[in-house]
């Protein structure tokens, strides 16, 4: 997280830390886009709903959302240009820029910061290893359904884990 915060603006990174720090580990999404209240998306630990949460009191800035345009601009290769996301190196989370398709396809208009985060230990059980192993050995598919934030990402994650400690399989992200 704290690599994440070094790239926010400044001022949104401090209030962030300032005001919600008990509710960090909840954090799910920050959105930045222009002209408007920057928020973030909180999971409630009980339910499991999704809280929308305004961060500062002045509306997003060009500034605020070139910091995150810039580091599309600079390496455009590997379909980012295209995609309009891109993963931050070393860590789980996502940066994917808002533009208006029709419009104007190059002007960020915004940003949506996803948080990314590992669970070790979903799949510790010796009978998922080796159905996962089977699986893959056989080419067989698994399809994965569920509503937004119930952690079929994070299962991905622990798939490609588990699957990776087996020196027998090449295992692509």
């Amino acid at each position: 997280m704290s690599h994440l915060f070094s790239m926010l603006p400044p001022e949104l990174s401090a209030h962030l830390r300032h005001h919600f720090a008990d509710r960090l580990p909840n954090l799910n999404e920050i959105y930045l886009q222009l002209g408007q209240i920057p928020e973030c998306i909180f999971a409630d630990p009980q339910t499991g709903a999704t809280i929308r949460q305004p961060i500062l009191d002045s509306p997003c800035t060009e500034a605020h959302v070139q910091m995150f345009a810039k580091m599309f601009a600079a390496d455009d290769n590997n379909g980012v240009a295209l995609t309009k996301r891109r993963g931050i190196t070393g860590t789980l989370h996502r940066i994917s820029l808002i533009t208006h398709p029709m419009r104007m396809p190059e002007k960020v208009l915004g940003v949506a910061v996803r948080v990314g985060r590992a669970m070790s230990g979903l799949m510790a059980t010796m009978a998922w290893r080796t159905f996962l192993v089977d699986l893959a050995q056989r080419k067989q598919s698994l399809l994965l359904i569920g509503r937004p934030g119930v952690g079929k990402t994070t299962c991905l994650r622990e798939i490609a884990r588990t699957l990776a400690d087996d020196n027998r399989l090449n295992v692509v992200v």
